[in-house]
């Protein structure tokens, strides 16, 4: 396990990874970011008072780009579902983490 992926651990955040890395073929940083984009997934889930938020900052591979995301979903007090894309705050250690991983993958 990489130092990054400790700190990610440590502020609750669970690793997933997609087609990390195809044998033989080359990043190819100009081309669109599709669904087969590799990409390394920390994701942070919670449910607080029966609404349930998760946060995400993802590492797409090919293309070097990081996306940082939230979403919300819940019942409104008249019992209407919905769901939500939120603006992310990072905290120090997310920051810390995520300048870790960029290091670890070589990224400049």
């Amino acid at each position: 396990m990489s130092e990054a992926d400790k700190v990610f651990e440590e502020i609750g955040y669970k690793k997933h990874e997609h087609n990390i890395f195809k044998e033989g073929e080359k990043p190819k940083a100009n081309e669109w970011i599709t669904q087969d984009e590799p990409y390394i997934e920390y994701l942070d889930e919670k449910v607080i008072d029966g609404t349930y938020y998760s946060m995400f900052i993802m590492f797409m591979m090919n293309c070097q780009r990081i996306q940082i995301g939230g979403y919300e979903k819940g019942t409104t007090p008249y019992g209407k579902h919905y769901e939500r894309m939120r603006n992310p705050i990072l905290n120090t250690k997310e920051v810390q983490a995520i300048s870790l991983k960029v290091g670890e993958l070589g990224w400049k």
